[in-house]
C-alpha cells in the first residue's frame, strides 16, 4: 500500500541474514514494520513508546530474539 509509506517517515533499518525492520514515526507513534528477503511480514505500531523501543523491537526481531 504505497498511500500507507507515503505518510510515514522510516527512521532506522536493522538487517541480519535474510531478516530486514525498519523503524518509523506516523502521526507521533512509532511503530516498526518486519520484513523476511524483502516481503513485509508484519507492522507494529507502539502508542505511548519511544523511538528506542521501536529501535529494541526490530534489533530483537533480525537477532532471532523478538518472533512474529
Amino acid at each position: 500500500n504505497t498511500e500507507a509509506i507515503m505518510a510515514e517517515q522510516f527512521l532506522s533499518e536493522y538487517m541480519d541474514g535474510e531478516k530486514t525492520a525498519k523503524t518509523f514515526i506516523d502521526n507521533g507513534c512509532y511503530g516498526a514494520i518486519f520484513f523476511v528477503d524483502g516481503k513485509e511480514v508484519a507492522r507494529e505500531t507502539y502508542p505511548g513508546k519511544s523511538e528506542y523501543w521501536a529501535e529494541d523491537c526490530c534489533e530483537n526481531y533480525v537477532l532471532g530474539v523478538k518472533k512474529l
